[in-house]
């Protein structure tokens, strides 16, 4: 293995700094090759990365509904396809427009802001009904006894 010497110190020279060094020296080759094998391979290349953004999206959402409790806050609903996460206070359009990039990004938010408070999971009957009519059925029931 070869050693690298910096200010009297020497450091073991990993596979890593090998890659990034061949890397760095032949870059535009690296670059136009993958290009070229983009170009010829479109259909298999989005295919790849609409199955990885759907998994990455999936499993973001599946930490964020966990981190809110795992079932709506109003009916108690624990289906993972029924599930979203609601603003408490609304202002939910305004929130994701200065976040930007759809639900894969608001939840790799949520997640880098440590879950905060202000969310809570709804599943989307309640949470339609909440942003329509400003309340949810479920509630309303529960209080009247209606």
């Amino acid at each position: 293995m070869k050693t690298i010497s910096k200010n009297g110190v020497t450091y073991y020279k990993t596979a890593r700094h090998v890659q990034k060094a061949y890397y760095e020296r032949h870059k535009n080759l690296i670059l136009m090759k993958q290009r070229i094998r983009w170009s010829e391979n479109k259909e298999i290349y989005r295919a790849s990365y609409k199955l990885w953004h759907y998994n990455q999206r999936r499993r973001r959402k599946i930490e964020a509904i966990a981190a809110y409790g795992g079932k709506c806050a109003c009916c108690g609903e624990s289906e993972l396809q029924f599930l979203c996460i609601d603003h408490i206070n609304g202002g939910g359009n305004k929130h994701r427009a200065t976040i930007k990039g759809g639900s894969l990004n608001f939840y790799r938010w949520l997640k880098r802001n440590g879950y905060p408070y202000g969310f809570r999971v709804l599943c989307w009957n309640c949470n339609a009904s909440y942003g329509l009519f400003g309340n949810c059925p479920h509630v309303t029931t529960v209080t009247t006894g209606v």
